[in-house]
Parts: C-alpha cells; sequence; structure tokens
C-alpha cells in the first residue's frame, strides 16, 4: 500500500477551513483512516491541523445525545460550527443586494463578488436571475446597463 502525506497544517483562517476539510476527508478515505478507531481518528485529524488545534478542540462540547469526540462526523461537524458559525441571512442578503460595482473594477471581478455574495444568501434555484438582475443594476457604465435591460 503507498503511504499518503497527510494534509499541510491548517491556518486556522475560517475562509480555509471547508477546502482543508475536504482534503483531509479525501486523505482520510484514501488512507483507510475511516476504518480506524474514532480515537484514532479524532487524534489524527488534530495532530493533521497542528497545535492550535488542541485549544480549540478543547472548547467543543459533546453534550448532546449520541454526541461524541470520537464520533468523526459529529467532530467535523463541530469544527465546522466553530470556524463557519451560522451567517445572518437578512445581513447576507443586505450585502449582495447593495453591492454596486466599484470605480476601479471589471465587469468580471463585479459579477465573480456577486456570484460569491450570493452563496450566503439561501436563494437556491433563484440565484443566476437574481444575479443578473443585481448585475445589470450595479453596473457603471450606463450605456451597458441600458443594453442589457
Amino acid at each position: 500500500m503507498m503511504r499518503l502525506e497527510p494534509p499541510k497544517k491548517f491556518s486556522f483562517r475560517p475562509e480555509e477551513w471547508p477546502e482543508w476539510a475536504t482534503e483531509f476527508k479525501r486523505f482520510r478515505t484514501a488512507g483507510k483512516l475511516h476504518l480506524e478507531d474514532g480515537a484514532i481518528q479524532r487524534d489524527t485529524l488534530i495532530y493533521c491541523m497542528g497545535p492550535e488545534s488542541e485549544k480549540i478542540f478543547t472548547t467543543l462540547s459533546f453534550d448532546g445525545e449520541g454526541e461524541e469526540d470520537t464520533d468523526f462526523d459529529c467532530l467535523m461537524e463541530k469544527l465546522t460550527n466553530y470556524f463557519i458559525p451560522k451567517r445572518n441571512i437578512i445581513y447576507e442578503i443586505s450585502k449582495f443586494q447593495e453591492r454596486k460595482q466599484k470605480d476601479a473594477e471589471t465587469i468580471e471581478e463585479f459579477y465573480r463578488s456577486l456570484k460569491d455574495l450570493v452563496r450566503h444568501c439561501n436563494y437556491k434555484d433563484e440565484e443566476d436571475s437574481i444575479i443578473r438582475d443585481r448585475f445589470v443594476v450595479g453596473l457603471i457604465d450606463q450605456k451597458l446597463k441600458e443594453k442589457l435591460q
């Protein structure tokens, strides 16, 4: 069996958690770590994250029914909630709705920014049309805005 390198240490920047967590899950499966005892999985995760993870781990609460720190999925959910707290949807929608193209911003940068902002608004199936509307309304170029309306 080939030896896999664990993921690089986690930066502890919340915006990087989803990507790092996905990388660790792939490492866990590919390395057959998921077949090991829950305590080994937990300790490997904490070790791979880096020294700061010990402090965070001790703050996590496993008081709910069936919650154990050796349950990998439960631990990952707790860590996700720690790094990415629940968002205030009204605030996120407001941020999206107020977004306009900035003076030095290209159309592509503006569009990508809208795509990023809308992810947190919980619009689901309506995202494309809502982005389209916000894009047109928020454009600086009046001629282009009129052409697109």
